[in-house]
Formats: C-alpha cells, structure tokens, sequence
C-alpha cells in the first residue's frame, strides 16, 4: 500500500472514523458488510433492521459466508451497481450465491471518458472532496433506470431483505443507501457517520482494487499518482455533508427525488411503510 493506507495507521488517517457508529459485520470473503437499518427517522421510528444490507462486491465470498448471509440473514435479492465491464465471470462469481437472485443495475454506464479524467484531476488538488461530490451527484443523475429498480423492489417487497452493493460498497452503494436513508427521513448526521465507515472496512481489499485502476487504459494515460489514487478510497464526512447540500439544492427532498423518477407520492409513503417501524426496540 501507498501514502495514506501503508504510512498512517488507521487513527490519523486524514478523515480518522469516529466511534459509535453502526456494527460492521463479518461475512467470510464479503467485505464492508452491514445493515441499513436501526437509524431514528423522522417521525420518531427507526428504519427497520434485517431489510437493507450494503456491502463490497460478493466475488470471493465463501460457501460458508454465503450461507450466513442467506441463512443468519436472509438476503432474498442481491443488487449489483457495477458495469459489464466490472462484473467479469458471472459463474465464477456467484457460485456460492446462485440460488439467490441477483439484478444487474449498473450504475454510471454513460459516464465518459471526460468526466472520468475530471474526476481523477480533481483528487489531485485541495478540493478533493468537491469533486468526489461531482461523482456522486452524476451517479443520482445517471442512475435512474438502477435507483428505480431498487424502489420498486422496497415498495412492492416488504419484509424481503436485500443486498446492494458495487465494487467496495463505498461510493455507488453509498449513495443509493444515502438517497434511501434521505427518504426515510434518517438524519445527516448518522447518514455520514455510515458513509464514513467504509473507509475502515475497505482497507483489507485497496491492494487489488489498486491494482485494477491502475491497469485502466484511461489511467494509463494520464498522470495521476498513487497519493491522488489513494484519496479515491477515503470517506470523508466533508464529502457527504456537501454531497447530501448538493443533493437537495439540486432535488429539494429524497421524496421529490424518487417522483423525478416516476414515483408517486403514495409509492413513498408504502416504502416509508415498508422501512420504519415505531415500536419501542428495533
């Protein structure tokens, strides 16, 4: 590892994870693993737990952990925010998971080759986080056929608990587990304070993750150096609190953001149904 992983323990890294924040759970070969769930919402309920589960890529999940995360857990449905280009081998991938079905919901599939190169420029300067903030904002904006997949599934589902996740779980399933949260009325506070948390639970698989941008063509081309690669894999609280001000300049509400999408206001008060509870204890 580079810079901020190799040279800095965990405590002073530059955005160090601050305590009380939700339980990360282990699931043998599945990283960055844990549920949505037991946030306060607006209205005095929690968002329920056991329904929501966010998570790194399931490739090198083990039979064992995928018995834990269908039997401890009872994932019904996993969706996958990753492009064709990404998801590589789908046997190999899924063989310890086939008989759960899994949707294909690409995130970002029209980002161009421009805006990628914006992006990791960005990284480079003090403004890192702004830029990272661009990322997330054309992932809500180019990820409309995904998110409403996903939806649909929260309001037509309940009580049929999923699994999102992308390549490390931290920036497209992020922002879809942030846009749910936001919608069920969750805090910006403990929506950061989950984001956050991925910085830690990735740490283990950064090494190949590296290894695989540094083998893209569009990378190859540039000059982007492993310092600025390694800003790509923190959480900064400053990015989704400018994330989440971005999102509602441009949205108003994760309500009006789901009627962009052709939902109607009775489908968010079903999926508000379906994800709050009120009893005393979740």
């Amino acid at each position: 590892m580079s810079a901020c992983y190799e040279l800095l323990p965990s405590r002073t890294l530059p955005f160090p994870v601050q305590g009380g924040l939700p339980a990360l759970t282990e699931i043998d070969g599945l990283f960055n693993f844990r549920d949505a769930g037991g946030f306060r919402a607006t209205g005095g309920g929690f968002t329920r737990k056991g329904l929501i589960f966010r998570s790194a890529n399931t490739e090198n999940i083990t039979q064992a952990g995928a018995l834990k995360l269908t039997k401890a857990y009872g994932i019904r449905a996993i969706f996958d925010l990753r492009s064709a280009g990404e998801v590589g081998d789908v046997v190999q991938q899924s063989r310890h998971l086939a008989d759960v079905p899994t949707v294909r919901v690409p995130a970002l599939s029209n980002l161009d080759d421009d805006e990628i190169v914006a992006y990791w420029e960005g990284l480079a300067t003090d403004d890192a986080p702004l830029f990272a903030v661009d990322l997330y904002m054309w992932i809500c904006a180019m990820s409309n056929s995904a998110f409403r997949t996903i939806f649909t599934h929260l309001r037509d589902k309940p009580g049929h608990p999923v699994l999102i996740h992308c390549e490390m779980g931290k920036d497209r399933t992020g922002v879809c587990v942030a846009v749910i949260l936001l919608v069920l009325g969750v805090s910006d506070q403990d929506i950061i304070r989950d984001y956050q948390l991925s910085q830690e639970a990735i740490k283990p698989i950064v090494p190949e993750r590296r290894r695989k941008l540094l083998r893209l063509p569009i990378l190859q081309r540039t000059s982007v150096s492993m310092a600025t690669i390694d800003k790509h894999f923190l959480a900064s609280p400053e990015t989704m609190r400018q994330f989440l001000a971005s999102f509602r300049t441009t949205y108003g509400s994760g309500q009006n953001y789901l009627l962009s999408l052709g939902f109607s206001v009775d489908d968010c008060n079903a999926i508000r149904r379906n994800l709050i509870e009120y009893s005393q204890f979740c």
